[in-house]
C-alpha cells in the first residue's frame, strides 16, 4: 500500500510539474471557494433575519399560558442552561390626579429582555409607562400613578417598540413593572384574564431538545412559538426569504457541480493513454485502480482545504466591504459551512470520476493504439451519478418542497437539454454541409467533439437558467414586498365602534380626507361543533391545542369580502345568500381543522347557536394592516345579535392633530396606534430586501468564476486543434472566424435555451414555493 501511495504520489509531482491538473485544480477551488462562501454568507444572513423576528417575540422561544408556567418547565430550562425570563400580561386601570386609564400591564422578571441582557432594569416600586397613559392622566416623569392597592413612581417612558407584541394584547397603552411587584398591587386574583408568556433564549441545541421534550406535555391551553410560528404580520415575508436563500444555495450546489464535472470528466478522459501504458507496464487493475483513486482524493483534499479557507476569507472581507450597504450586523460566522462544502464538494468530485475511473483499467490498449472511439459510459452510471446528487441536496438543506422541487426540475432540465443538444448536432450536421469556408469550418469543429458539447451545453444552459431563474425570483419578491406595505398603509386601528355612530365617523373620515376600505361589523362566537360532532372529538388529534378552538372568534358579515382576501375554494356570497346559513373560512384554519366545503359548523353566540354550511375558502393577508377575519357570514345570519364595528385608517404626521378630533367626537372608540410597530416590519422587510439583492450579486459573481473555470478546463482540446490547423497552413484571420462562428453559434444555443427555461422555472418556482 505504502508503495502504491509513493507511485501515485511522484507521478502527481510529475504531472503538476506539467501543470495537467491545474485545470481540475482550477476548477475545485473555486466551487469550493464559492460554496463555502456563499454557505457562510447566507447562514450568517438567515441567522441574522432570524435573531431580529425574534425580537418581535421577545425570545428565540415563548411558550404561552393562562396559568403560571408549570415547575416543571422552569426547572428543565434551568438544568438545561438556557435563559429565561417571565412576562405577565393582562389588562387593568391605572389613576393619577383623579384620572383613569386603561393600560395594557407588562410585568416582567429580573432576566427580562433575555435578548439584550444589558438593558436598563427596572426599580422596585417604579414603572415605565408609554407617554400617551401620562397625557391621558395629566401627570410627568417622577409623578406617582396608582395601581391596584398600590402607588409607583413613573421614572421612563416606554417607546411603541417591538416589545409592545410581547404582551399579547394591543387596545390599551402599555405599562412596564417588576413581577415580584403584581402582588401588592392585587389586581390579579383567582379566575382573572391573564396571561403567562416564558421567553426562552440559548443555544440552538438547547433550544430543538427542549422543544421535543416539551411539546408532548403541552396543556391545551399552552402554545409554544418560534419565529416561524409566532404568525405576525412578516412570518410570510421570512419563510420566502428563507426559501430564497436556500434557492440561492442549491444553484451554487448545481453550478459547483457542473464546473467539477466538466474538468473532472476532461481531465480523466486524457488518462486514458497514462492508463494503456501502466497496462503495458504490468500495473494490474487493482493498482491502476489505486494510483488514480489515491491522486483524486489528494487533489480534492487540497482544493477543498484551500477552497474552504479561502471561502471564509471572502466572505468575511465582502461582510466588511458591504456592511453599511446591508444596514443591519451580522453576526459571527460559525464553521458548518465549512464541512458541510469541504464534504459536499468530495462526494460531488468523486461520483463524477467514479465511472470514469472504475472504467480506465479495464479498457484495452489497443482501442487506444488503434484511435478506437471508447464506446460511451452506461446508464447506469448516470442512475448513480443522479442518486448521489440528491444525498448532496439533502445534506444542503432538509427535505422541503424547495428540495423536491429543485430535484424535479433538474432532472427535467438535464434529461431535456441533453435531447435538444442532441437535435442542435444534427441540425449543426445538415447545415455545415451546405455551406463552405470558416463558416463549415466552426460548424465541424462543433461536430468533432460531439460528447464534449453536449455536456457544455447541458452545463452552461443550467448554470445561466439557473442565474436567470434566481434574477426572476428576485424580483418578484422585491416587487411584492414594497407592494406589500405602500406608503397608506393603515397605521391605527379603531374599534368599539358603535353601530349608531356608524353614518357620522363616514362622515368625519370624508370631511378630513382620510381613506379606509371599509367598517366591518364584528360578532364574538365560539366554534363548538363540526358536523354535529363535539369540535374537540371531531378535529385531528395534531389541531386539539390550536388557539381558534379554545377562544371566541371575531365573526363578521357581508356579501363584499375585503380587498386583500382571495376565495380559493367554493364560490362567493351574493345577494341571494342574505339570511342563509353560509360561511367563509380562512385557509390555514381550515386546512389545521381539517375543514372542507359542505361541513356543517356550530356556533354559540352568546346564549344561542348558529348551524352554517362551509361555502368557500378564501387566504388573506394578515401583513395588509386591514381587518381581517377567519370566519365570515353572509348578512342576515346575525342580525339579532348586537355588533360593534371596526376599521383602520392611515394618517400622515400633518394628520397627527386629528385624532384627538377623532377621539373627541367618539369617546367610546378604541384607537389603537400601530405606527411605530409598522415602522419595524417596513425595516425588517427592507433589510431582507436588502439581504436578497447582495445575495443575488454574490451569486452572480460566483457564477461568473464558475464559467471562466470551465472555459479553462475545454480550453486544452480545442488549442490542440486549432494548433494543427496552423501546422496545415490555415491563416491566424481564419482561425479566428472559424472561431467566431462555433462559439457564437455553441452560445446562441446556450442563451436562447437558458432564457426560455429560466423564465418557465422562475414563474412555476414562484407559484409552487413562494405563492406569488
Amino acid at each position: 500500500m505504502l508503495k502504491l501511495f509513493r507511485l501515485a504520489l511522484v507521478s502527481l509531482w510529475r504531472e503538476l510539474r506539467a501543470g495537467e491538473w491545474l485545470i481540475v485544480f482550477l476548477a475545485l477551488f473555486l466551487a469550493v471557494t464559492g460554496m463555502t462562501s456563499l454557505h457562510f454568507y447566507t447562514n450568517r444572513i438567515q441567522t441574522a433575519l432570524t435573531q431580529q423576528s425574534a425580537q418581535f417575540l421577545g425570545g428565540h422561544l415563548a411558550l404561552t399560558s393562562p396559568y403560571p408556567i408549570r415547575k416543571e418547565i422552569l426547572d428543565f430550562t434551568q438544568a438545561n442552561g438556557l435563559r429565561t425570563a417571565i412576562v405577565l400580561s393582562y389588562l387593568t386601570v391605572v389613576n393619577a390626579n383623579n384620572r383613569f386609564q386603561l393600560v395594557n400591564i407588562q410585568a416582567v422578571s429580573d432576566a427580562y429582555p433575555i435578548l439584550e441582557p444589558n438593558r436598563q432594569a427596572l426599580k422596585p416600586d417604579t414603572v415605565w409607562v408609554e407617554e400617551r397613559v401620562i397625557k391621558s392622566l395629566g401627570s410627568k416623569i417622577n409623578d406617582p400613578i396608582s395601581i391596584g392597592e398600590h402607588t409607583f413612581k413613573v421614572t421612563k417612558f416606554l417607546n411603541a417598540d417591538s416589545d409592545t407584541l410581547n404582551t399579547g394584547m394591543l387596545i390599551a397603552p402599555r405599562l412596564m413593572m417588576r413581577l415580584d411587584d403584581v402582588t401588592v398591587t392585587k389586581t390579579v386574583l383567582p379566575g382573572s384574564r391573564v396571561e403567562y408568556r416564558l421567553l426562552l433564549t440559548g443555544r440552538q441545541s438547547d433550544l430543538n431538545h427542549f422543544q421535543a421534550w416539551v411539546r408532548p406535555k403541552l396543556a391545551p391551553n399552552e402554545k409554544l412559538l418560534d419565529a416561524k410560528t409566532q404568525q405576525l404580520f412578516f412570518s410570510e415575508a421570512i419563510e420566502r426569504a428563507e426559501n430564497y436563500l436556500n434557492l440561492i444555495l442549491l444553484v451554487c450546489l448545481l453550478m459547483s457541480a457542473v464546473a467539477i464535472m466538466i474538468s473532472t470528466q476532461s481531465y480523466l478522459k486524457k488518462r486514458y493513454d497514462y492508463a494503456a501504458m501502466w497496462r503495458c507496464f504490468g500495473a494490474s487493475k487493482k493498482q491502476l485502480l489505486g494510483i488514480l483513486f489515491i491522486q483524486l482524493l489528494l487533489i480534492g483534499l487540497f482544493a477543498a482545504s484551500l477552497g474552504s479557507l479561502m471561502g471564509y476569507i471572502t466572505q468575511t472581507w465582502i461582510a466588511s466591504l458591504f456592511a453599511n450597504f446591508l444596514q443591519f450586523p451580522l453576526p459571527p460566522a460559525n464553521l458548518t459551512p465549512i464541512f458541510t462544502s469541504f464534504i459536499m464538494v468530495l462526494i460531488i468530485l468523486f461520483i463524477f470520476s467514479y465511472p470514469l475511473i472504475t472504467r480506465l483499467p479495464s479498457i484495452s490498449p489497443l482501442l487506444l493504439w488503434r484511435n478506437i472511439k471508447i464506446p460511451p459510459l452506461p446508464q447506469s452510471n448516470f442512475i448513480f451519478v443522479s442518486a448521489a446528487l440528491l444525498l448532496c441536496i439533502s445534506i444542503l438543506i432538509s427535505a422541503s418542497l424547495l428540495s423536491l422541487f429543485f430535484i424535479a426540475m433538474l432532472s427535467v432540465c438535464i434529461g431535456f437539454l441533453y435531447f435538444i443538444s442532441l437535435l442542435f448536432l444534427k441540425l449543426i450536421d445538415k447545415v455545415s454541409e451546405k455551406v463552405q469556408g470558416t463558416l463549415q469550418r466552426g460548424l465541424r469543429q462543433l461536430l468533432q467533439y460531439r460528447d464534449s458539447v453536449s455536456i457544455q451545453c447541458v452545463g452552461f444552459t443550467l448554470i445561466l437558467m439557473s442565474l436567470i431563474a434566481l434574477s426572476v425570483v428576485r424580483d418578484q419578491l422585491v416587487n411584492q414586498w414594497q407592494k406589500s406595505l405602500p406608503a397608506n398603509t393603515p397605521n391605527y386601528f379603531a374599534f368599539n365602534i358603535a353601530e349608531q355612530d356608524l353614518q357620522s365617523l363616514k362622515q368625519f373620515f370624508q370631511q378630513n380626507n382620510i381613506a379606509i376600505e371599509a367598517i366591518y361589523p364584528m360578532v364574538r362566537g365560539r366554534l363548538i361543533a363540526l358536523n354535529d360532532k363535539p369540535i374537540l372529538s371531531a378535529v385531528p388529534a395534531t389541531a386539539k391545542d390550536n388557539n381558534a378552538l379554545h377562544r371566541e372568534l371575531n365573526i363578521s358579515f357581508m356579501t363584499r369580502l375585503p380587498s386583500d382576501n382571495e376565495i380559493v375554494a367554493g364560490r362567493p356570497f351574493s345577494e341571494k345568500d342574505i339570511g342563509k346559513p353560509y360561511a367563509s373560512i380562512e385557509k390555514n384554519l381550515a386546512q389545521d381543522l381539517n375543514l372542507h366545503l359542505g361541513d356543517k359548523l356550530t356556533f354559540r353566540i352568546a346564549d344561542q347557536t348558529r348551524l352554517v354550511t362551509i361555502t368557500n375558502i378564501r387566504t388573506l393577508k394578515w401583513d395588509s394592516f386591514h381587518p381581517n377575519f377567519y370566519v365570515i357570514f353572509p348578512p342576515g345570519v346575525l342580525n339579532q345579535f348586537s355588533s360593534t364595528y371596526i376599521t383602520s385608517f392611515h394618517l400622515t404626521p400633518a394628520q397627527q392633530s386629528i385624532l384627538n378630533s377623532l377621539i373627541g367626537q367618539f369617546p367610546n372608540m378604541t384607537i389603537i396606534d400601530v405606527a411605530s410597530l409598522l415602522s419595524q416590519v417596513r425595516e425588517l422587510i427592507n433589510h431582507i430586501v436588502l439581504a436578497i439583492q447582495y445575495l443575488f450579486l454574490f451569486s452572480l459573481f460566483i457564477g461568473v468564476l464558475i464559467i471562466i473555470a470551465i472555459l479553462q478546463a475545454t480550453y486544452q482540446e480545442r488549442r490542440e486543434t486549432y494548433q494543427l490547423l496552423r501546422i496545415l497552413g490555415a491563416g491566424r484571420a481564419y482561425l479566428r472566424k472559424s472561431m467566431l462562428v462555433e462559439f457564437g453559434t455553441l452560445f446562441s444555443f446556450i442563451v436562447i435555451m437558458s432564457i426560455g427555461l429560466g423564465e418557465a422555472i422562475a414563474h412555476m418556482a414562484l407559484r409552487t414555493i413562494f405563492h406569488i
